[in-house]
């Protein structure tokens, strides 16, 4: 409705409802194999934003370590982007190139 509103205010000629789509990601099912996941971890860099339900309804359920190996796993994929990113401004040899890989040298560490 407050669409609707907002194109005849502003003479809009055409409307653009927005989208939300639902995407439901496997539970991992190797908690030991973090690289196995790697699929996993490109599914969610394509959403916007996610809903982490976590498994606590058992009696042997942990959802902090739930919680902290999917953290990981995020931040495993991305320190791989950060160093292909790293590497290919090395190669470049550019000024500019070598600046930014001081400088995620700097953040990020050797």
């Amino acid at each position: 409705m407050r669409e609707l509103t907002n194109c005849r205010r502003f003479s809009s000629r055409k409307t653009t409802y927005a989208e939300i789509r639902f995407a439901d990601f496997p539970a991992s099912q190797n908690d030991d194999d973090l690289k196995g996941n790697s699929n996993l971890v490109t599914q969610m860099r394509e959403v916007d934003a996610m809903a982490l339900v976590l498994r606590d309804f058992e009696l042997d359920a942990d959802p902090l370590r739930q919680l902290n190996d999917l953290l990981t796993e995020m931040i495993l994929a991305d320190l791989t982007v950060v160093e292909n990113r790293r590497t290919r401004l090395k190669k470049r040899g550019t000024a500019a190139g070598r600046s930014a890989a001081r400088t995620l040298r700097d953040n990020f560490g050797e």
